[in-house]
């Protein structure tokens, strides 16, 4: 068939060029479904060769048309039209009947001068042909968890989606990006969400694509937890704070299956175990429930609370000597591992609670003992004891101290010796004592303590008396009689 001439060309459009490329790429499908059958193979290429022909025409007429209406068409977004003519021209092999049809060259040359128009006028660009996206995906997981990153991105087939769209809107936090069909955000810390179903829609100029999405907001359920800290037994009156290490969803409800030692708490909403035991018990395992309201885990966590040992032991006001026979009273000062700095009412509560048990060596001097509960040395010393080393312990299940004790037992010397009733004695008994002095005199007896010395013998008597008289008090002394001669003078002393 021969070409129309130039007087003759119409006028082309934008929605000429698409009407002719729909049919265009419809003739080439069917010539490719029906290869199987020679009758419908030969129909459909000259349908085909026909849509070609027209196709050639209008081409041929841009080029010999005005450039502005050229760049219009096919430039820009335009290039898409131009190139689904060329893709679809590509998937076709012509039977042998029509192999050499000059109207299917004719459209090959009409659009390799095309293409080196928009060359020269600096708009060709050799870009893929835009096909609707196919199908759409989103790799979501069912569950997110309350102020959690997200971020996932959309995967799809056939054409680039160039807009997206969701239906409901995302929670709070979340957001999608309508050109790359991103979902990003935080969720809000604390906020859950019922389970929804999210439709999302992708598109482009020549089609789009659905997809369904479906997830809740809400904690995962805790997988473990553990007590990092946990370091049993633990002694009375130490104060511990355990607090849980967690994988998984976090736990926002805490409880145990029975009651923690007494002074030891659970915290209900935080899981922490706190305070000071104030009872012994042997290990014990303790089962922690953690749940939230997706699931819930259990651990098991043993205590012990045993003894508080001793740690320092001292005796206040201690004294290097003490004297043979009198009262002393020594109280320990006694210092527990767990009791520095506690409140002194609980310390008291340790104290009793201990059961520390006191020892002493070597053993005290007679008449001092050590009260083995509480410590104390009472007594009276009966024995004298050079300066001894005593070794006190204080012992309990919790372990032991000791200190030494470094003292001596001594004899006070004899002061203000006196006979308060000398007066009366000397009244009564002076007639006897003057005649056994008249027996000494008569022998030259001296009376030493009362410094008594007569040269005349005559004389003693009355000079005795006399001085007795003077002195009553001068002749007391020692309870013990003695006499000795000398060779002119004998002497009388009461030692």
């Amino acid at each position: 068939m021969g070409q129309r001439p130039v007087g003759c060309m119409a006028p082309y459009s934008v929605e000429k060029v698409e009407t002719l490329v729909d049919a265009f790429e419809k003739s080439c499908a069917k010539q490719n479904a029906v290869k199987g059958s020679v009758v419908k193979l030969r129909s459909s290429e000259r349908d085909l060769l026909k849509n070609a022909e027209d196709s050639r025409d209008l081409f041929m007429d841009a080029v010999k048309g005005d450039k502005n209406i050229l760049k219009d068409v096919f430039g820009g977004v335009g290039l898409q039209r131009f190139h689904r003519f060329r893709t679809a021209m590509e998937t076709v092999e012509m039977s042998d009947m029509h192999a050499s049809d000059k109207r299917w060259d004719g459209l090959r040359d009409a659009m390799d001068t095309i293409e080196e128009v928009l060359k020269q006028l600096g708009i060709w660009k050799p870009i893929m042909i835009e096909v609707a996206p196919s199908s759409l995906h989103y790799g979501a997981k069912p569950r997110f968890a309350p102020g959690e990153q997200v971020k996932v991105q959309p995967e799809f087939e056939g054409g680039t989606p160039t807009m997206f769209s969701i239906s409901p809107a995302l929670p709070e936090g979340l957001e999608m990006s309508n050109t790359t069909g991103d979902i990003t955000g935080e969720l809000k810390p604390g906020v859950e969400v019922k389970e929804q179903k999210y439709t999302i829609t992708a598109s482009n100029n020549t089609g789009q694509a659905r997809t369904i999405i479906e997830f809740s907001v809400k904690e995962p359920p805790p997988e473990s937890v553990t007590y990092p800290g946990l370091a049993s037994p633990y002694t009375i009156g130490e104060p511990l704070t355990l607090e849980p290490e967690v994988k998984g969803g976090a736990p926002n409800k805490w409880s145990v299956n029975s009651d923690l030692p007494k002074g030891l708490t659970l915290d209900a909403k935080t899981g922490v175990i706190s305070g000071t035991p104030t009872e012994l018990i042997p290990l014990k395992d303790f089962t922690i429930t953690a749940q939230n309201s997706t699931g819930t885990v259990e651990a098991a966590v043993p205590l012990a609370v045993i003894l508080a040992g001793p740690e320092s032991l001292t005796y206040p006001g201690q004294r290097e000597e003490y004297p043979h026979g009198q009262a002393l009273h020594l109280v320990p000062a006694l210092v527990m591992k767990s009791s520095k700095g506690q409140d002194p009412d609980l310390e008291k509560i340790i104290m009793l609670l201990n059961h520390v048990e006191y020892s002493i060596e070597p053993e005290l001097p007679k008449g001092l003992v050590i009260i083995p509960s509480t410590g104390v040395i009472t007594g009276a010393p009966l024995e004298t004891r050079e300066t001894t080393s005593y070794k006190v312990t204080a012992k309990n299940d919790g372990g032991e101290v000791s200190c030494n004790l470094d003292f001596a037992v001594k004899l006070d010397p004899p002061k203000g010796l006196s006979y308060p009733d000398m007066d009366v004695f000397s009244q009564v008994c002076r007639c006897q004592f003057l005649q056994l002095w008249k027996a000494w005199w008569r022998s030259g007896v001296l009376l030493q303590p009362c410094q008594l010395e007569c040269s005349s013998t005559r004389t003693w008597a009355s000079s005795a008396e006399s001085q007795l008289r003077q002195h009553p008090r001068a002749v007391l002394g020692p309870s013990q009689l003695s006499m000795s001669k000398a060779p002119s003078k004998r002497k009388l002393s009461f030692v």
